[in-house]
């Protein structure tokens, strides 16, 4: 290619917030390795990125698909009927793609499965964890004719990022490790946009981490290690060790802390659990969102706990206080990130995205799927099976029973952070 900085279009799919979100350390790693960026999106997710990323260029990209949503029908159901109007909007959506690439000399595109992007001339990636898409019982028959035309079309692009990990702990289960993988297909590690990956982040590690790693030793590995050692091999130690920790004192503490009094202990850690900080983040399609949202505010408005909640409407600037709930109609990451660290509790949608960011801040979480959402119903009861996260269907949703019930969801998981990301952008230089 004649230029030497390359131009990349990243355009995600308009279904909610979640599929912008996980494009923002994307674009971010762009940007820090010098790509010029375009973000192509409509609606909610253009309203979002650009709150986002003030000094990018944005093109407005039309939403093809237009699916429509009933309080009634099943989500899976409707989505059958309006299979037509996807296919239409896939050819739509290649033929306006090629109108953006002659006229802004395009050289890579990002699609975050938006399905027509896929293009002959230039070098161009698709960003899908659903490489299986799951059908209800009903339309089961479809999971593997559904598949292979999944797999065909990904396969129409150079490249597939699949944010997962390719091997254990991976969060996505069937839908990217069951089936054959397409053979463009790269696994890139968790994406969440409260990921470190700004552009002073190396500058920061320059300066803090590396520089005082030594003194920090010095200061105290060094100097404390000898005051563990003494103690440790002390005969002060062997005795605390011999009165407290030997198998005589096993068997009281099983006793104490059986499964007979495991009731009692619940009472005691929930009491003491009262007027913690509980975060609600609510996302995705309408009516769906305010259906979720009028049965939590339901739950919470006679609440002693500190309630907040983001309603997912980046296009509005509203804040207020109704009973005693906050509400925030958005909050750019930064501002998020630090909410959701405060908190004890979050409640939110099993959208990939959503779990993701809950993945890199390690924080306990409810799930409530979409109702009629296969892939966020499936995830949820996959990351409920692995002692992950607790889950409840919306309609169950009960906040005195279910708060019980997160006592035994404290699995945490260590999984490394690799710069798979970086490496993969450093690439497309080369293409």
């Amino acid at each position: 290619m004649k230029n030497s900085t390359k131009k990349v279009l990243i355009c995600p799919l308009d279904w909610g917030l979640g599929h912008a979100s996980r494009c923002v350390p994307i674009i971010y790693e762009l940007l820090n390795q010098k790509f010029k960026v375009i973000i192509a999106a409509d609606n909610l997710p253009l309203e979002f990125l650009k709150k986002e990323f003030q000094d990018v260029e944005f093109v407005k990209f039309p939403s093809f698909y237009k699916i429509s949503y009933s309080k009634k029908v099943p989500f899976s159901i409707k989505l059958f009927f309006q299979i037509p109007k996807i296919i239409l909007g896939i050819y739509k959506e290649n033929i306006f793609l090629k109108k953006i690439i002659n006229k802004l000399n395009i050289d890579i595109v990002i699609s975050d499965n938006r399905f027509g992007l896929f293009n002959k001339n230039i070098f161009t990636i698709f960003i899908t964890h659903q490489i299986l898409i799951k059908m209800p019982f009903y339309l089961k028959f479809l999971e593997f004719p559904i598949y292979f035309l999944n797999k065909y079309i990904i396969e129409k692009y150079n490249l597939l990022w699949i944010p997962d990990n390719e091997k254990s702990p991976f969060f996505s289960g069937d839908l990217s490790h069951k089936n054959k993988l397409p053979k463009n297909a790269k696994f890139i590690g968790i994406l969440s946009r409260f990921s470190i990956n700004k552009k002073n982040a190396d500058i920061f590690k320059k300066k803090f981490f590396i520089k005082n790693a030594d003194i920090f030793k010095k200061k105290f590995f060094v100097k404390k290690s000898h005051i563990f050692k003494k103690f440790f091999f002390s005969k002060k130690s062997r005795y605390f060790q011999k009165k407290f920790f030997f198998q005589k004192n096993a068997d009281i503490f099983k006793k104490k802390f059986s499964v007979k009094n495991i009731q009692f202990f619940e009472k005691i850690f929930f009491e003491r659990s009262k007027f913690k900080k509980i975060l609600i983040i609510l996302s995705g399609i309408e009516p769906q969102r305010t259906l979720l949202e009028n049965i939590l505010v339901e739950n919470f408005k006679h609440s002693a706990d500190k309630i907040r909640l983001i309603r997912g409407k980046p296009n509005e600037k509203k804040f207020f206080k109704k009973h005693n709930i906050l509400f925030f109609s958005h909050l750019k990451s930064d501002k998020m990130k630090k909410m959701i660290k405060s908190s004890h509790l979050i409640i939110c949608r099993s959208g990939y995205s959503s779990v993701m960011d809950l993945l890199i801040l390690k924080k306990k979480a409810i799930l409530i799927p979409t109702p009629g959402q296969t892939e966020q119903e499936y995830l949820s009861d996959f990351l409920k099976s692995k002692k992950l996260f607790y889950s409840v269907s919306q309609n169950n949703f009960n906040f005195e029973k279910d708060l019980k019930k997160i006592f035994f969801f404290e699995k945490k998981l260590t999984f490394f952070k690799k710069n798979i990301l970086r490496n993969e952008i450093k690439n497309l230089n080369k293409i």
